[in-house]
């Protein structure tokens, strides 16, 4: 059984990374919003401030990894978070690093405003958008299907000084290009931010996830095999994660921003 943790994903998002070694690097990546990503983009940032959340800011490999997974989901026919690896991975391969935790949210429709408000719907998703210690975004939006359905990444991070972070995006419309500086500190808050679980394996398995505190452990859910879910926890939670067939533990671990995610592999 392999084990691996990454930051955080609600999970819920393709790109190689080149080393040019000594040889020069490509040139910093300039992005060009669509029509439909600069709508989603001001959507979301609309519906932050509603709730007293700082605006956030575009971000170039951000947005080409969001490209990339919306793209792949288009490729596939279907809304998933790992259709080209997990989320963590994938931002590391456009060259950016330390970016503290990170969540991805997805959504199908055919525009923005079904998207934010399928979001909206969900507590965790709702959350994840809102989550007033996210600095930088990614956002996109693939073409429409035979059905006229589309695929929406918001693709989110929340340090203020990702390692790597190079390029520019820019807005049309706007009087230049966006540049990627770093956003003014956000001071750290103690509200529960979303610890993610997921379990990819073909070999049948069911897993109950409990929260441990002072009393009796808390069943936050059962996850089977393929499963991918969230939940709200406070930093510091322990949590103990549990076979059903052989009652015996698989792992635990302390809710934080190192180990917002977990992903089990048998």
């Amino acid at each position: 059984m392999l084990i691996r943790r990454h930051h955080l994903a609600c999970l819920l998002a393709l790109a190689v990374v080149s080393f040019a070694g000594a040889a020069a690097r490509a040139a910093d990546p300039h992005i060009v919003l669509t029509a439909d990503e600069s709508e989603l983009f001001r959507r979301v940032n609309v519906e932050r401030a509603k709730v007293g959340a700082a605006p956030l800011k575009l971000q170039p490999q951000l947005m080409l990894a969001a490209r990339g997974h919306a793209d792949a989901m288009f490729r596939a026919g279907q809304l998933s978070h790992t259709i080209d690896g997990v989320m963590a991975d994938r931002i590391r391969a456009q060259g950016l690093d330390k970016f503290g935790s990170s969540n991805e949210i997805l959504s199908t429709g055919k525009v923005a405003e079904t998207a934010i408000a399928l979001w909206l719907q969900s507590p965790a998703h709702s959350r994840a958008m809102l989550l007033t210690t996210h600095t930088y975004v990614g956002v996109s939006v693939s073409n429409p299907n035979a059905m006229g359905q589309r695929y929406w990444t918001c693709l989110l991070i929340s340090s203020t000084d990702p390692v790597g972070a190079r390029g520019t995006v820019e807005i049309p419309g706007q009087a230049a290009p966006e540049v990627a500086p770093n956003p003014p500190a956000v001071l750290p808050t103690f509200e529960p931010f979303q610890f993610f679980l997921g379990i990819t394996n073909s070999t049948p398995v069911v897993l109950k996830v409990y929260k441990l505190g002072s009393g009796m452990p808390e069943l936050l859910g059962t996850l089977q095999s393929g499963d991918h879910s969230s939940f709200s926890l406070p930093v510091g939670a322990q949590v103990v994660i549990k076979r059903t067939d052989t009652r015996t533990k698989v792992q635990s671990v302390t809710v934080g921003e190192e180990n917002s995610s977990i992903e089990i592999r048998f």
